[in-house]
């Protein structure tokens, strides 16, 4: 009874004893006394004291030996001769252990059996025998408990353990993250994190060695790329097992924006207009184009700073003319969570002035003809606006005193129109960019049948047959032909469908002039068609000769014959002939 009160004194003294142990990473979560039995708690690859009261209950006694057993009283498992140790020796180590046990004696009236490198196998009852050399065997039963520590910690989203990193997570939404925490016992306590502060820590055992967490949370655009962790512990001495990630959230653009562009561009000119998206993840979809148009722009580089969430995205653009006034957009879109923002500006691009030439709206092409009055309008689309107009016949400039032509800002009346004003014609505007130039219109002017030449000579032999030519020029062409003539003092009235006949003449009457009239849709040419029909030979005789004779003079006169014509005659007038006087005096 004394040293069963003895002990319990004893033991009053060691929590002081056990907080020095404790400096060696050892807990003891009881070291109460039931009879002999004492419980100590450490952990795997700690530091395990386990006590031992060897203090003699006699004053006069001593110890002998101290032997610990193992799950049974079989054969010892550490030895430790205190009668072979010398008496100031504090430590002694078992031969039996390797150095890893040894016998601390320095803590009177306890003694620690001290287990370096704690294995999960050590764990289970150990028995302290202590003999003395007078008094009874004393026997005390200790109960190690080694604590281990989990081995790895898990995040995962159901449905998807194996996935490399759980996410991305949608904005706003219910989301379900698991974090298991296997290995170890006791069980292992699972804790959210989320920058230092516990977000959750609620958990349970669902399996031996294997705890859980599961956390329900609505991620915020401000937590995009935060980290949070899961820790796991199931005790105060290691470091818990940590699992990390980072928050991937899948966010809509808020918002796009064109940088500043020239506020009038040049057409043809090459600029590199940019275009930013922000707060999209993943990075959207930049792109381009022009406001009712349905093909995109191309040319367009997109780089991503996704640490960011900006988006940029650089066009190459040439403007052209037709796009003044027009709409360019640039468009983000993150078909991930069908959210499309854009933004536009108004395209102001000046350019060489847009020219196109045509009739006015009265005038029908096909219907005009000489005498009428035709219409030319230049539509002209320019910015900046022209300055000046100018007209063009033939590739030659209209001025103001060109005759016929009336000029004003953007249209041309050409009075009175002739065939002589038939043909190409062309309009331009200036502006400050330069001077653009119309398209071609071609004027047909129909007119009535006339003359190439007011009159021709044909030279023709008697009897020979020559193909006769009314030489004349019509729009559109004739269609019917009048000959006439009055050889040998007779008439000759004759209509042909073409423009030529066959004639031969086979007697002098024959020679003279002929006229022809052409017709076409128009009507009957006003002034005919002269053909002289000229014989080829050497002149004729002089005739009727009568001679007159003075003191003085003597004049003869002579009535030419037919004068002839030489075969290089082709002019209109007549040959002209000399006459020869032979005078013979006797």
């Amino acid at each position: 009874m004394f040293d069963h009160f003895l002990f319990v004194l004893i033991l009053l003294c060691v929590p002081e004893i056990f907080s020095v142990s404790s400096l060696h990473h050892q807990e003891v979560l009881g070291s109460k006394y039931s009879g002999s039995l004492m419980k100590v708690e450490t952990v795997q690859g700690m530091l395990a004291n386990l006590p031992c009261n060897i203090t003699p209950s006699l004053s006069n006694d001593r110890v002998l030996l101290v032997l610990w057993y193992k799950d049974g009283l079989g054969n010892p498992i550490y030895t430790f001769d205190l009668r072979q140790s010398p008496a100031h020796e504090s430590i002694i180590v078992s031969k039996e252990s390797n150095g890893r046990a040894h016998l601390n004696i320095n803590h009177q009236p306890m003694s620690f059996l001290s287990i370096l490198g704690v294995e999960e196998n050590d764990q289970g009852e150990y028995y302290c025998r202590v003999d003395f050399k007078f008094s009874p065997t004393r026997y005390q039963t200790i109960n190690l408990y080694v604590v281990v520590p989990p081995k790895v910690a898990v995040i995962y989203q159901p449905g998807r353990e194996y996935a490399e990193s759980p996410g991305p997570f949608r904005l706003n939404h219910t989301n379900i993250l698991y974090c298991d925490v296997i290995g170890g016992h006791p069980a292992s306590s699972v804790r959210w994190y989320r920058r230092g502060s516990m977000i959750d820590g609620t958990w349970k055992e669902i399996a031996p060695g294997k705890s859980r967490n599961i956390l329900q949370t609505e991620f915020s655009r401000d937590m995009f790329n935060t980290q949070i962790e899961c820790r796991g512990s199931n005790n105060n001495h290691t470091n818990p097992v940590v699992r990390t990630m980072n928050v991937k959230i899948l966010l809509p653009p808020l918002s796009v924006e064109i940088g500043r562009i020239p506020s009038t561009l040049s057409s043809g000119r090459q600029y590199t207009v940019e275009c930013t998206s922000r707060g999209s993840n993943p990075p959207p979809t930049i792109s381009w184009r022009i406001l009712g148009q349905s093909t995109s722009l191309l040319g367009a580089k997109q780089t991503n700073l996704g640490d960011r969430l900006t988006s940029i995205s650089q066009l190459k653009y040439s403007p052209r003319d037709v796009d003044e006034g027009k709409t360019l957009v640039c468009s983000a879109e993150n078909s991930a969570v069908n959210s499309t923002v854009q933004t536009s500006t108004l395209l102001n691009i000046s350019s060489v002035p847009r020219v196109t030439l045509e009739f006015g709206s009265t005038i029908q092409k096909s219907e005009i003809k000489e005498g009428d009055d035709v219409y030319l309008n230049c539509r002209i689309s320019a910015y900046p606006q022209s300055y000046k107009q100018s007209w063009y016949f033939k590739g030659e400039q209209i001025t103001d005193d060109s005759s016929g032509y009336m000029l004003h800002e953007n249209s041309v009346v050409i009075r009175n129109i002739s065939r002589n004003m038939q043909g190409e014609y062309s309009c331009s505007a200036t502006n400050s960019e330069g001077t653009g130039f119309s398209n071609t219109v071609k004027i047909p002017v129909k007119y009535r049948p006339t003359c190439k030449h007011p009159e021709e000579n044909i030279v023709v032999k008697k009897g020979d047959r020559v193909i006769l030519t009314c030489p004349v020029i019509a729009n559109p062409e004739p269609t019917d032909f009048r000959w006439s003539s009055t050889f040998g003092g007779s008439p000759l009235e004759k209509l042909t469908p073409t423009a030529s006949i066959e004639f031969t003449p086979t007697s002098d009457a024959h020679f003279g002039a002929l006229t022809c009239w052409a017709e076409n849709s128009l009507g009957v040419q006003s002034v005919p068609c002269i053909l002289h029909l000229i014989h080829s030979g050497v002149p004729e005789p002089v005739k009727e000769c009568r001679t007159n004779i003075s003191q003085a003079n003597v004049m003869i006169s002579c009535v030419p014959g037919f004068v002839g014509t030489s075969t290089s005659s082709s002019s209109s007038s007549t040959p002209s002939q000399h006459f020869i006087l032979r005078l013979s005096l006797s």
